[in-house]
């Protein structure tokens, strides 16, 4: 007979009570982990690590050039998606600044009276020989309200409006996509919002900002980083789409900006809407010459200028230099 039988025959109240122990024991453990499945989701939250996609610590440009990937992440908490677009935000308007340098606004001088002084913003000093030529032709008249005399050599912004037109196609991604966001902030820093619209294409027009919106350079920059990639590069109904735009808000004096690398494959030649533009500028992207020719086409039947980046690195800085040409 084996020696677990001779002990419970021998002592069978001692063999119930290690079996009712080990009752106890099991569901003892049943119960922390019915009571582990049953924690507060918000306490989960609290234990969780706040760093899931591991870019929490990393520079706010690194951010910004993965930030297309990591909003796909499923794994990656809303909350955590939120701040990590926030700092892609930040990591791009910085470079925009570091850039730039200052904001440029394009003024011009000019001789106005005292309401229109006031309406331009009130910058510039009063013209004592305007004053007093006004005074002298309306012949010292006692009637007249001093406001009507004064003369300002007044700084007055200029008011060009700008409608910048983008090749958004699967090409545009990782820091591609961040280094267009920094070149639309750029020109979001230039012109005021009222005069300024944007778009993206591929084989869609994909709308960022049109005429009448109100938005902040902040959040231009969230809508181009949320741009979704796509596939053709219809550069054709880009162009369509941007003329009936500047027809509609009667912007059809306004500085176009086209950027792309000049290779369409979706849709007819766009040089033949060149012409219909009052001014369309082009900025070719890239070193590869296969669209240069008809970028050059372009620039040349729509009256505009033509700027090149290069690199894509060098994106930001050539945006920044055509504000400069198109704006003086």
């Amino acid at each position: 007979m084996g020696t677990a039988k001779k002990k419970l025959l021998e002592n069978p109240e001692g063999a119930f009570s290690i079996q009712i122990r080990s009752v106890k024991k099991e569901k003892s453990e049943l119960a922390s982990k019915a009571a582990a499945a049953f924690i507060a989701p918000e306490l989960v939250d609290m234990t969780a690590p706040e760093d899931v996609s591991g870019f929490e610590d990393k520079p706010s440009w690194d951010v910004a050039v993965r930030f297309q990937d990591l909003k796909r992440f499923a794994h990656i908490p809303e909350k955590e998606k939120q701040r990590l677009k926030r700092r892609a935000i930040e990591g791009i308007l910085d470079r925009a600044h570091r850039v730039m340098g200052s904001v440029l606004r394009p003024e011009y001088s000019a001789v106005v009276d005292y309401r229109t002084f006031l309406d331009k913003g009130g910058r510039g000093e009063l013209d004592v020989l305007a004053t007093l030529d006004e005074d002298l032709a309306r012949g010292h008249s006692s009637g007249v309200a001093p406001e009507e005399i004064l003369r300002f050599d007044a700084r007055i912004e200029k008011e060009t409006p700008i409608a910048l037109v983008m090749d958004a196609s699967l090409s545009m991604t990782g820091e591609k996509i961040a280094l267009l966001s920094v070149a639309t902030a750029v020109v979001a820093l230039c012109v005021p919002a009222r005069r300024l619209s944007l778009m993206g294409f591929d084989s869609k027009v994909k709308w960022i900002k049109r005429f009448d919106e109100d938005l902040t350079v902040e959040g231009v920059i969230e809508r181009v980083l949320e741009l979704p990639a796509g596939g053709f590069t219809n550069m054709e109904l880009a162009l369509k789409t941007t003329l009936k735009a500047l027809y509609s808000y009667r912007k059809e004096h306004s500085s176009v900006i086209f950027i792309s690398d000049g290779k369409y494959t979706e849709g007819a030649d766009p040089s033949a809407l060149a012409p219909r533009f009052k001014h369309l500028n082009v900025l070719k992207l890239g070193r590869d010459q296969a669209g240069r020719d008809l970028l050059l086409e372009m620039t040349s039947r729509g009256n505009g200028r033509f700027f090149e980046a290069r690199r894509i690195s060098d994106l930001p800085k050539t945006m920044y230099g055509a504000m400069r040409t198109l704006l003086r």
